[in-house]
């Protein structure tokens, strides 16, 4: 039997014994090509070397295709991930998750595959930074070998369809697998992230801003004095941000709350080089105002009203005081509101930091949820 007959047959092996693995190998086109030294794939093709694969037992070349598919899973064939870093130690981290993933799904690992249950519930970044900083690893590193060749990685373009269709099949493979009664364990959490990812917040906000705000700017590095925060952005160089940030002081909020509200405006302010922005405090009404040019901070503000939560005078203050002339504007709250938005959306990009769930009163606008503070 030819290396191709082997691996056609390993991969229908894999649609009876472990389906999910099995229906995503179907959707990628094998080819010969002696010139790669094992096996490896682009996203779109598995490439194989035949003398290589004639020396594989029937095991290892099952779980290799089922490495190759998880490649393509767990998005190791996307340029941005392994862009900026030392190419054979991402290559390895990418395979110690990927073997684990394997093995926990109750496949045999062969003998000389990376393994390490020090790394379970890791993904290939946090890896690599533990394999970039252990000195035990890098006195290995030659000893880093990886199952297949990672060469043909990132170097065909992605586009937002690719990855729609692989997110597609990738749900698809599961849900059969699942009505199959084989929903492999060892990938089912990352499979999960990866179909309903939880966005970072800074991340998020991050690119909240960006797209809202409608002038030009670029990304330069990060403001250095913002560096030690829980979270900051890179800074925006352009016009002057023109902004609105409304601060919930009212009795359900708490101290820690406020501080991380403080610590979201601190970064905000971090991340432009200009900016204009009023900051008002609210619960039953708007109580404290103070407005932020190019170089203040945020320190010293004072709450002087724990009340209720109604937020229809924050946006009658928007209108009265600015005329809704802004970029965007920003409410930091923990949702808890009392009387009902006004029905029709601002004329400005309204953006909510909230700390809980949102109540069915935030109507318009981009919602982002502040974890980790409560």
């Amino acid at each position: 039997m030819n290396a191709r007959d082997r691996i056609t047959r390993a991969r229908i092996k894999l649609l009876k014994d472990q389906p999910f693995f099995g229906d995503l190998a179907m959707h990628l086109s094998v080819e010969e090509d002696n010139s790669c030294p094992t096996m490896g794939t682009d996203g779109y093709q598995m490439f194989y070397n035949s003398e290589f694969v004639e020396k594989l037992s029937d095991s290892d070349l099952e779980f290799i295709v089922a490495h190759e598919v998880l490649h393509c899973v767990f998005k190791h064939t996307q340029k941005h991930r392994s862009e900026g870093k030392d190419p054979m130690i991402f290559n390895a981290a990418a395979d110690f998750v990927i073997n684990l993933a394997l093995k926990d799904s109750q496949m045999t690992p062969p003998e000389h595959a990376l393994l390490n249950d020090e790394f379970r519930g890791f993904n290939s970044e946090a890896v690599y930074e533990k394999l970039m900083n252990d000195p035990k690893y890098q006195k290995l590193k030659k000893q880093l070998e990886t199952l297949d060749d990672h060469s043909r990685m990132g170097k065909q373009k992605s586009t937002p369809t690719d990855e729609r269709d692989w997110k597609a099949k990738v749900a698809q493979a599961k849900t059969k697998a699942k009505l199959a009664g084989k929903d492999p364990s060892g990938v089912g959490e990352i499979v999960d992230k990866i179909l309903n990812p939880k966005v970072n917040f800074k991340d998020l906000l991050h690119a909240t801003v960006q797209n809202l705000v409608k002038f030009d700017h670029r990304l330069t590095p990060p403001n250095r004095r913002h560096i030690g925060q829980d979270y900051y952005l890179p800074s925006m160089y352009g016009n002057a941000l023109r902004a609105v940030i409304a601060v919930d002081s009212s009795g359900s909020v708490s101290t820690k709350e406020l501080q991380y509200f403080m610590g979201v405006i601190d970064n905000i302010l971090g991340s432009f080089h200009s900016y204009d922005i009023d900051i008002i405090a609210f619960s039953s009404d708007v109580h404290t105002h103070k407005k932020l040019e190019t170089g203040d901070t945020c320190k010293k503000f004072q709450f002087k009203d724990r009340g209720g939560t109604c937020i229809q005078p924050v946006f009658k203050w928007i209108t009265e005081k600015t005329r809704g002339h802004i970029d965007c504007a920003i409410i930091l709250t923990d949702g808890g509101i009392y009387d009902e938005c006004p029905p029709n959306a601002p004329p400005y990009p309204l953006i909510w930091v909230l700390t809980h769930e949102a109540s069915k009163q935030v109507k318009h606008g981009t919602k982002i949820k502040l974890e980790g503070c409560v």
